[in-house]
């Protein structure tokens, strides 16, 4: 530990980020408002000029165009934001943990987050704490961690299915094949929108597009909301919460991929209201993973371990009779795309 950080209070952290180069260009207040969304850009504005904000190592402008590879540095003070520590090990052989993460629960350091994290929960200080697979704050169900890099890159490359629960506004098709392209929206950085929200096309729309692919069944649908099963066959950032909203079918309780991304901007700035709230209908995003399967690094079994669904996202159907539940089990329907992709197609 260096001088400066063992000169730091309990409730202090030095925080250090790097610039990527999809930020290149960005004004450093947004960029810091976009990437730790804890504070609001109002006051990040006034910590860059109190010269609270670093950029290698010097203080600077407001209005700082960030290069790639750059480093932002600041002391992060005051309590951490508080989180659900009631996590449960599903399964434990010594090496690999399952884990069925509540909500809120971020997975690993970032922001205001350091000891409110799964990660310091297990022990991570120790070194000991390897992800094979991550989960956002807001979303829970199974999580795998192992006790050694290689046994988690191992576990990773051994997943043959990760299945989610998540509850939809709108009345989704019995099936459909979610086979595209994500991809972020680079005149939002500047907009004053959420600059990390993504958009799901069928089409490729430029070359930095990633591929996605998502499995999605209905299962159950009432009171205006549909319950569905999503197999995902590819892992990217966001990619249940951006194609279902990318299709007309938002995330319920999601405050950037729902009815309304303005709610994530007051949520940020700790200015939510009364109709937010009611807008939302759910504290968390209504996303779980309830189930993964992998094959056994040592005795090559197939092994799955599954956690059930919290109570708050399935009583957004109400307890009533399962009104329109239709499968056909083996069949995919692929909808057109135009019927659902409105906007990005």
């Amino acid at each position: 530990m260096d001088q400066k950080a063992a000169e730091l209070r309990s409730d202090e952290r030095e925080v250090s980020s790097a610039v990527d180069f999809a930020s290149a260009g960005m004004r450093l207040d947004i960029w810091l408002a976009a990437r730790f969304t804890y504070r609001s850009r109002s006051q990040w504005q006034q910590m860059i000029q109190e010269g609270k904000i670093l950029l290698d190592g010097s203080t600077c402008a407001v209005s700082a165009k960030l290069k790639p590879g750059q480093k932002v540095n600041f002391i992060s003070s005051g309590a951490e934001p508080e989180v659900n520590p009631d996590y449960k090990i599903l399964y434990d052989d010594g090496m690999i943990l399952g884990i069925d993460k509540p909500a809120p629960l971020p997975c690993h350091p970032s922001g205001a987050y350091f000891k409110n994290t799964l990660w310091h929960m297990l022990g991570g200080c120790g070194g000991n704490v390897h992800f094979v697979s991550r989960l956002d704050r807001e979303t829970s169900g199974v999580i795998l961690t192992a006790k050694e890099g290689p046994a988690a890159a191992a576990c990773s490359r051994a997943i043959t299915l990760k299945r989610y629960n998540v509850v939809v506004h709108g009345d989704f098709p019995d099936s459909l094949e979610a086979e595209g392209f994500l991809f972020e929206d680079p005149k939002r950085a500047d907009s004053g929108l959420v600059r990390k929200k993504r958009f799901f096309s069928y089409s490729r729309p430029d070359a930095m597009a990633e591929t996605a692919s998502t499995t999605f069944r209905c299962i159950r649908r009432n009171h205006g909301f549909s319950l569905l099963e999503a197999d995902l066959h590819t892992g990217r950032t966001h990619q249940i919460r951006a194609t279902l909203c990318s299709l007309g079918f938002p995330v319920a309780g999601d405050k950037i991929y729902g009815p309304d991304e303005s709610i994530f901007i007051r949520f940020a700035s700790d200015s939510m209201t009364p109709q937010d709230l009611k807008t939302l209908r759910i504290s968390r995003q209504a996303l779980h993973c309830h189930r993964t399967d992998f094959i056994h690094l040592t005795s090559k079994k197939f092994t799955s371990i599954t956690a059930d669904t919290p109570h708050e996202i399935l009583e957004l159907l109400g307890t009533g009779e399962r009104e329109g539940e239709k499968r056909r089990d083996g069949e995919t329907v692929k909808i057109a795309r135009i019927r659902y992709c409105r906007k990005y197609r």
